[in-house]
């Protein structure tokens, strides 16, 4: 009997143990994430379960009931860093059309008989995208036959014009427009085409240079994505301190308009072509008799601009 209730005990005992452990297992179990909830929760992209059925609903009835969910995530903006100083170099050749006039006491002329060439070269460095220098440079050749002008005969003449000025621009950028005002200031030294007594009743042309200071305006706006126009006006006076000889200038200015375009060919190379009206007036004085001239010239300017 003692037997008996020992094995009794001991039975109930085990079981006990048996029931307390499930009760420990379960217990951890429920502090643990369920895989099976964690494996029915929507992935991030992904529509849920509830979502799955609305939208089965929705089609079904023909109608949409709520607004379609955006996957789209916002991308970060481009910006182009450009470093400065930028320079670029500017080759032109300006077949011109000429025309010349001076008017002196003892008469007026007019001369068309000649000619004038022009090559210029232009060194630009871009400081910043507002400010950028300018070293301009001009060789001018001025060819006439012999002409008859009534009072006085113009000798057969070949004469060489230089002019070299520095420009300061800064460039006024429109907000929300690729367009820009560039007003600017120049100094420097030019030639100024003049007519001398080579004899008592033959003139021929001659050059006398003076120190010029200026101001200029340029107006620049993209055509397309590889055309660039530009239109500019420009002033300059001298400070009449030419003088060669018997020659000395006593008042001389010069003003023009610039209609152009650049076409970008490649990265670094574009192709430039403009037209340019140019006026010159000098008042000078040779041998003791004083003259005013006007010089009008109309150019077509072609060259090229390499960017490095």
């Amino acid at each position: 009997m003692n037997v008996q209730l020992k094995t009794i005990f001991f039975t109930l005992v085990l079981v006990a143990v048996q029931i307390n452990t499930v009760r420990a297992h379960a217990s951890e179990a429920s502090q643990q994430p369920s895989l099976l909830l964690a494996q029915s929760e929507p992935l991030e992209g992904f529509p849920s379960e509830t979502e799955e059925k609305a939208k089965d609903a929705d089609e079904i009835d023909g109608t949409t009931s709520r607004a379609p969910k955006l996957m789209i995530k916002p991308q970060r903006k481009l910006y182009t860093l450009l470093s400065y100083p930028r320079f670029d170099v500017t080759a032109k050749i300006n077949p011109q059309y000429v025309g010349y006039q001076a008017k002196a006491d003892i008469a007026k002329l007019n001369v068309s008989d000649y000619y004038m060439t022009n090559a210029s070269l232009d060194f630009n460095a871009w400081l910043s995208a507002e400010w950028y220098l300018t070293l301009h440079t001009d060789y001018f050749v001025l060819k006439s036959d012999d002409v008859d002008l009534g009072v006085f005969n113009l000798a057969s003449s070949d004469s060489k014009l230089f002019s070299s000025e520095l420009k300061a621009t800064y460039c006024i950028l429109f907000q929300g427009s690729d367009a820009k005002l560039c007003p600017g200031l120049s100094v420097g030294v030019a030639s100024f085409p003049v007519l001398v007594f080579k004899d008592n009743t033959t003139l021929k042309f001659s050059s006398l240079n003076d120190m010029l200071v200026g101001l200029h305006l340029e107006y620049l706006k993209p055509i397309s994505a590889k055309v660039m126009g530009n239109v500019g006006l420009y002033y300059r006076s001298g400070l009449a301190q030419g003088q060669s000889g018997s020659n000395q200038l006593k008042v001389d200015n010069d003003m023009g308009l610039i209609l152009g375009t650049a076409f970008n060919l490649q990265e670094s190379l574009d192709l430039l072509a403009a037209l340019n009206v140019d006026r010159r007036f000098a008042k000078y004085s040779t041998n003791d008799d004083d003259f005013k001239a006007t010089n009008l010239i109309y150019a077509l300017n072609l060259g090229v601009r390499y960017n490095f």
